[in-house]
């Protein structure tokens, strides 16, 4: 980056360097082809030079850095939206529990625990609530059947 801003000041100081000797030339006819054939040489160099003297080994450790912290950021994106992803499936899970509940005519309270794989699951149900033996049994057949989360992950209380 520091290389790139060298080589835009030294641009812009050649220009306002040709600016001023222009000035200086003012409107002497003979004078002025001498002035622009120079002046254009002196600006050819000065764009040129720099991306002559580039070292590929600089560019590449540059473009490494740049890689380095994409990575970071892809990272840290891929992290937030697999939490975000828990949090939408254990809330969506946690709404179909209570619904089904509520059609039962049941009142509960749930909390739902999803999985850490890469592809988060429900994995636990905890359930409170007055609840008869029978009622329990069905809402757990549901549980079991159409969310996937086992007797043994199911905690009633």
């Amino acid at each position: 980056m520091n290389a790139i801003k060298a080589y835009l000041m030294s641009i812009t100081t050649a220009a306002i360097i040709c600016a001023v000797l222009k000035t200086v030339v003012g409107s002497q006819k003979s004078m002025q082809k001498i002035f622009y054939i120079i002046s254009g040489v002196f600006m050819t160099v000065t764009m040129l030079k720099p991306l002559v003297d580039i070292r590929i080994d600089e560019i590449i450790f540059d473009l490494e850095g740049v890689s380095k912290e994409a990575s970071f950021v892809a990272s840290e994106a891929y992290d937030q939206s697999v939490t975000e992803m828990k949090m939408i499936i254990g809330e969506q899970t946690k709404a179909y529990i209570l619904e089904e509940a509520k059609s039962m005519g049941l009142k509960i309270e749930v909390m739902v625990q999803v999985s850490n794989e890469n592809v988060p699951i429900p994995y636990s149900v905890s359930i409170r609530g007055n609840i008869s033996p029978y009622n329990k049994k069905i809402l757990s057949s549901f549980i079991s059947t159409n969310l996937g989360i086992t007797e043994e992950h199911q905690f009633w209380g």
